[in-house]
Protein backbone atom coordinates (compact mmCIF):
# COMPACT_ATOMS: atom_id res chain seq x y z
CA UNK A 1 0.00 0.00 0.00
CA UNK A 2 1.22 3.38 -0.61
CA UNK A 3 1.25 5.87 1.96
CA UNK A 4 -1.44 8.60 0.95
CA UNK A 5 -0.33 12.32 2.13
CA UNK A 6 -3.68 13.93 3.02
CA UNK A 7 -2.30 17.06 4.58
CA UNK A 8 -4.28 20.58 3.01
CA UNK A 9 -1.46 23.27 1.78
CA UNK A 10 -1.92 26.39 -0.44
CA UNK A 11 -0.35 24.77 -3.56
CA UNK A 12 -3.12 22.06 -3.62
CA UNK A 13 -6.06 24.58 -2.81
CA UNK A 14 -4.31 26.80 -5.39
CA UNK A 15 -4.76 23.79 -8.07
CA UNK A 16 -7.94 23.06 -7.16
CA UNK A 17 -9.19 26.33 -7.95
CA UNK A 18 -10.68 26.71 -4.18
CA UNK A 19 -8.43 30.28 -3.26
CA UNK A 20 -9.82 32.16 -6.48
CA UNK A 21 -13.75 30.82 -5.95
CA UNK A 22 -13.39 32.36 -2.62
CA UNK A 23 -12.35 35.33 -4.54
CA UNK A 24 -14.94 35.54 -6.24
CA UNK A 25 -17.54 34.63 -3.97
CA UNK A 26 -16.13 37.56 -1.88
CA UNK A 27 -16.23 40.10 -4.94
CA UNK A 28 -19.57 39.31 -5.17
CA UNK A 29 -20.91 39.76 -1.84
CA UNK A 30 -19.09 42.83 -1.57
CA UNK A 31 -20.89 43.94 -5.01
CA UNK A 32 -24.24 43.05 -3.22
CA UNK A 33 -23.52 44.90 0.08
CA UNK A 34 -22.84 47.92 -1.91
CA UNK A 35 -25.14 47.64 -3.79
CA UNK A 36 -28.07 47.12 -1.03
CA UNK A 37 -26.85 50.04 0.57
CA UNK A 38 -26.99 51.77 -2.61
CA UNK A 39 -31.00 50.82 -2.94
CA UNK A 40 -31.44 51.98 0.69
CA UNK A 41 -29.98 55.23 -0.25
CA UNK A 42 -32.08 55.69 -3.23
CA UNK A 43 -34.65 55.05 -1.16
CA UNK A 44 -34.59 57.20 1.37
CA UNK A 45 -33.65 59.84 -1.07
CA UNK A 46 -36.80 59.17 -3.14
CA UNK A 47 -38.94 59.41 -0.02
CA UNK A 48 -37.53 62.27 0.95
CA UNK A 49 -38.34 64.09 -2.12
CA UNK A 50 -41.84 63.23 -2.13
CA UNK A 51 -42.49 63.69 1.12
CA UNK A 52 -40.67 67.49 0.60
CA UNK A 53 -42.88 67.90 -2.84
CA UNK A 54 -45.93 67.04 -0.62
CA UNK A 55 -45.29 69.40 1.95
CA UNK A 56 -44.65 72.05 -0.08
CA UNK A 57 -46.70 71.89 -2.69
CA UNK A 58 -48.63 74.94 -1.98
CA UNK A 59 -46.18 77.42 -1.66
Amino acid sequence: MENIDATITFDTLKEIGFVPSILIVGGWLCACILALICLYNLGLYAIRLLLYRKTNNGG
